[in-house]
């Protein structure tokens, strides 16, 4: 009898439990499969320059797992609705006896797998499930009534808590198989979409992608404190991509982060404390959308807001998709977003909080349009970050947190060069008129540059009045 590796965001060898266990005594053939499914893809949104990551890194991947002996097949079904029965054959037609998987986030992702282990179990096949959602497993991290945190600061106290006690321990890669298992099968090249971004200049070997995090927390996560709100510098990690597609955990980033302190959290820097508490929020917004469900079906987490009748001006989100808003800073950001399919997560809040709050444009819009978008693009961080921009969502603060684009373009660009940079029409304006091209008074030079959609401080008005009368209290 033979085991079956079943690989979906956990694109690795490292760290991986799933490989790990399967391989973990050296008797029997382990296969590997992957499932391309390009309608339920289109459904979830996601965006052609992450699937033309995953494809990359599925071809590496490849590699990878050939020098451990092990063959990858890649399989397509088009919806979850066909997976079933498309691993039920693969099974019989390989006398498979163990099916090993890693759980994924998501209502759909949960709902496919129960529907697969129902039908391998018609097979006699077993299914052997690890969680790897998060750092700590959703559910581990609740409140002393036994709930789960609804506010960040409280859930990374607990996360701490809990995290100081289990600390981390990241699997091996696993040893080489004595017998080949690799396949000959085509690996269903025809069957990824068309219209894919394959970035040749993006690593995707496991050793590159490692020697990314290693790189980062070496040389720049002691600066990542003040660097990472500033666009214009390569502050961040550059490592979303990857996480987001499981080329590699967020444990191993955390186990990375504390080699550099010999396992002492409380030696940890500035820079690296806020680097560690990004990973917190990852771990958060997991455990939010596990616990509630209903973030997977478009719902805010205050259910009261689900009230709120958005104006939903078509042409204005048009505009704010092609970068055309008249606020320099939003629409640096979502140019870049178009032509790189990523953002700074600074700029990620303020185009978020610009369209929610300036332009009372529903987040589910915006939400999908990043979705489709990101190169990184991840459930339960968009959706958190989303809820979290329009006031609807886990937060402590009330609905009144409106950002000021043209202060956090001042703040965060102060030399203007992220705005020179993709906002080409506005390079000959110094500072300060390339914050405000077309201020009054001003005979600049603004090129087609648009006029504001809408004024900052009328908009503010128009969006506390909107909110008003809200229970921002009202939680889940």
């Amino acid at each position: 009898m033979a085991k079956l590796v079943w690989f979906r965001d956990d694109l690795r060898t490292l760290d991986n439990p799933a490989l790990f266990h399967a391989c973990e005594k050296d008797e029997g053939q382990v296969f590997a499969i992957y499932v391309i499914s390009p309608t339920q893809w289109l459904r979830h949104h996601w965006s052609p320059s992450r699937i033309g990551l995953i494809r990359r890194r599925i071809e590496a991947l490849t590699a990878e797992l050939a020098a451990l002996n092990i063959g990858l097949t890649v399989l397509m079904a088009d919806t979850y609705s066909e997976i079933p029965e498309l691993i039920a054959s693969h099974c019989q037609a390989n006398d498979i006896d163990h099916l090993f998987i890693n759980k994924e986030v998501g209502f759909n992702e949960g709902k496919r797998d129960r529907e697969v282990k129902a039908a391998l179990q018609l097979l006699g096949v077993a299914t052997v499930a690890y969680d790897t959602r998060a750092i700590l497993p959703p559910g581990s991290v609740l409140t002393g009534k036994g709930k789960p945190f609804s506010v960040f600061t409280p859930f990374k106290k607990a996360w701490l808590r809990l995290f100081s006690s289990a600390g981390v321990s990241c699997l091996p890669r696993p040893k080489a198989r004595q017998c080949h298992t690799l396949s000959s099968s085509n690996n269903e090249a025809s069957s990824w979409p068309e219209n894919i971004n394959v970035n040749n200049s993006q690593t995707v070997t496991e050793e590159q992608i490692l020697g990314t995090l290693r790189q980062f927390v070496a040389e720049k996560v002691n600066d990542y404190h003040t660097d990472r709100d500033v666009p214009s510098i390569a502050g961040t990690s550059a490592l979303s991509p990857f996480l987001a597609i499981g080329a590699i955990s967020a444990r191993q980033c955390i186990a990375r982060l504390l080699y550099q302190v010999s396992g002492d959290l409380s030696a940890l820097s500035e820079g690296e404390n806020v680097w560690l508490s990004e990973l917190v929020w990852r771990d958060f917004y997991r455990h939010l959308i596990e616990a509630y469900p209903r973030l997977s079906m478009h719902r805010s987490f205050k259910p009261a807001y689900d009230s709120l009748q958005w104006c939903n001006d078509a042409q204005l989100f048009q505009q704010w998709c092609d970068g055309l808003t008249g606020y320099p800073l939003v629409d640096a950001g979502m140019r870049q977003l178009k032509h790189t399919g990523w953002m700074h997560n600074r700029l990620r809040m303020v185009v978020a909080s610009f369209l929610t709050k300036h332009l009372l444009i529903d987040w589910r819009w915006g939400e999908r349009y990043f979705m489709q978008q990101l190169v990184d693009g991840d459930l339960a961080a968009n959706n958190g970050g989303w809820q979290w921009a329009a006031s609807t969502g886990a937060d402590s603060v009330p609905y009144f947190r409106i950002f000021n684009p043209l202060l956090q373009a001042k703040r965060f660009d102060p030399d203007g060069s992220f705005i020179r940079k993709w906002v080409p029409e506005l390079k000959s304006l110094a500072v300060p008129e390339i914050f405000e091209p077309h201020k009054k008074g001003r005979n600049l030079l603004a090129g087609d540059y648009p006029m504001p959609v809408v004024i900052h401080a009328e908009a503010r008005q128009r969006a506390l009045a909107f909110y008003k009368g809200i229970n921002d209290a009202t939680l889940p």
